[in-house]
């Protein structure tokens, strides 16, 4: 399996999902602000993703949301309906980010296989 220009094996992907190894640079587990997930955002090329955009969910993306004081964080699949089950609520802002953000990476070695 490759990311980017480098071959990855399954450690690295199990160290990734674990949120071992070199994946967590720039974000600690509740100590995430916006700023840095826009800044991995960017750095790291993740795409398919809805920042609590007021529009209609997309083909295969990565939900962040603001509704009633909750974070709410989801996927959809390749109809933009929301997956059954992937869905978490957070009261928190950080954890929710870090959610994001976890899953937005994620996503990004799913799209490469």
């Amino acid at each position: 399996m490759r990311h980017g220009s480098k071959a990855i094996n399954k450690g690295e992907v199990i160290d990734f999902l674990e949120g071992k190894g070199n994946y967590k640079v720039g974000m600690e587990k509740n100590r995430v602000k916006i700023e840095d997930v826009i800044k991995i955002i960017k750095e790291e090329n993740l795409v398919g993703y809805n920042m609590n955009e007021e529009r209609n969910n997309r083909e295969n993306e990565v939900v962040l949301r603001h509704e009633d004081d909750k974070w709410i964080v989801y996927v959809t699949d390749e109809r933009a309906s929301k997956i059954i089950n992937s869905q978490d609520t957070y009261s928190d802002e950080e954890e929710a980010l870090y959610d994001f953000a976890d899953r937005l990476r994620a996503d990004k070695i799913l799209r490469e296989l």
